[in-house]
């Protein structure tokens, strides 16, 4: 798709930087990257809402904002990143096309995206950590055990089907004290913390970053990275199909027949007794 637009933009970007003689003779010459006049810079020291302009007579735009693109000449965006930031310019002319990048500096979010980015990752540099949903009395067996993961119907969220509870996730799979973190100092990073049975091993680390599509409220890691717990059969895209400050539930549906559920809840959160 970025492609195919690249080429439509090309096409314009000709027909609006020949001139006359240029039209009879040649396509013209690339420019140079010193010849692109872009400024890029917070609307605010620091602010994460960030001002594009491009003033650079006579050339297609197409910006690269990390987690999104534009093609207006001047343009202003939201990101919910700390940290340095490289935002990517491409020119596009009748000699083809050239790429320079600006970097911003952010150090506040003081214009919040969605809250899914918070809520999923906190809103300091050291992210959110998510452990398996222990306690959790609305999931489960009818004796009040809570289920961690397992499957269901396509409408279900919570496992129904097949239950793991949390001394098998402990004993058979030792994986009920690894962690996971989610944080967005200088990007959408994932960190996984493998701890082994009864959380006794010697730590294992995973570093990875995450994709998140806020429109359709799914998430997927970079490198394949599993959410704690990995099936082969759950590769690409997770539905994020419930997120609070305290609660997370990812599903992916397998052969749109059934889901898989994963249930998590924020590190240190207990969930209140119910009587």
């Amino acid at each position: 798709m970025k492609k195919i637009l690249l080429m439509a933009m090309l096409v314009l970007g000709m027909a609006s930087c020949l001139s006359p003689i240029e039209e009879n003779d040649s396509m013209g010459s690339i420019l140079q990257e010193s010849e692109l006049q872009v400024d890029v810079h917070s609307i605010t020291p620091g602010s994460n809402k960030i001002v594009l302009e491009n003033n650079t007579k006579g050339v297609g735009n197409y910006w690269d904002y990390i987690i999104g693109k534009s093609t207006r000449q001047n343009d202003t965006i939201l990101l919910p990143f700390l940290g340095k930031q490289k935002i990517t310019f491409t020119a596009i002319c009748a000699g083809g096309t050239v790429q320079t990048t600006r970097e911003v500096d952010i150090n506040k979010i003081d214009y919040p995206l969605d809250s899914i980015w918070n809520l999923l990752a906190g809103s300091d540099e050291n992210g959110k950590t998510w452990v398996w949903a222990t306690g959790n009395p609305t999931s489960g067996y009818t004796d009040g055990t809570s289920c961690l993961f397992g499957n269901g119907g396509t409408t279900d969220i919570t496992p129904a089907w097949w239950q793991v509870e949390a001394n098998e996730m402990n004993n058979s799979w030792k994986l009920l004290y690894d962690e996971m973190t989610f944080d967005l100092n200088g990007g959408a990073h994932f960190t996984l913390i493998s701890r082994g049975k009864d959380g006794t091993e010697k730590n294992e680390v995973t570093k990875d970053n995450f994709i998140l599509n806020v429109d359709k409220k799914t998430i997927k890691t970079a490198n394949g990275t599993p959410f704690i717990l990995s099936q082969d059969f759950a590769k690409g895209e997770y539905t994020i199909a419930k997120l609070t400050k305290d609660e997370l539930v990812l599903v992916f549906t397998y052969q749109n027949s059934e889901n898989y559920v994963w249930m998590f809840k924020r590190k240190g959160y207990t969930y209140p007794v119910v009587h």
